[in-house]
């Protein structure tokens, strides 16, 4: 049960920090502190830094078998992002919203298993 706690915990939290994330992005473009470039950057890369540091985190809790905590981490990543693309914005999914996705779970899957070889 208190590995669904943290599960849950890890989810709730990467949720919220994409949200800020999107809203100081959108933010800074809009005052132009932003350009195009930087910020289809910057909104790749700080929601795949707290995916990392968040399943870092989930694997140093973890007992054994830490790939199976990113797994399920980036797993409930996917179906989030899967809903948003699909329910969300009425798109359909691309090859490239499947390798965007992919990438996310593959993020998942190594920060668990770092996480969970440095252990103290």
């Amino acid at each position: 049960m208190n590995q669904y706690k943290n599960l849950g915990k890890s989810f709730l939290i990467y949720v919220l920090s994409l949200f800020l994330i999107t809203l100081f992005l959108n933010l800074f473009y809009y005052l132009n502190l932003l350009s195009d470039f930087w910020l289809s950057i910057l909104s790749l890369l700080f929601p795949l830094l707290t995916l990392f540091i968040l399943s870092f985190l989930l694997g140093k809790k973890t007992t054994k078998h830490g790939f199976l905590e990113g797994l399920k981490l980036g797993g409930s990543v996917l179906f989030f992002h899967f809903l948003l693309y699909v329910l969300g914005f009425n798109g359909t999914l691309s090859f490239k919203l499947l390798i965007y996705d992919f990438i996310f779970l593959l993020t998942s899957l190594l920060g668990s298993m770092i996480g969970i070889n440095k252990k103290a």
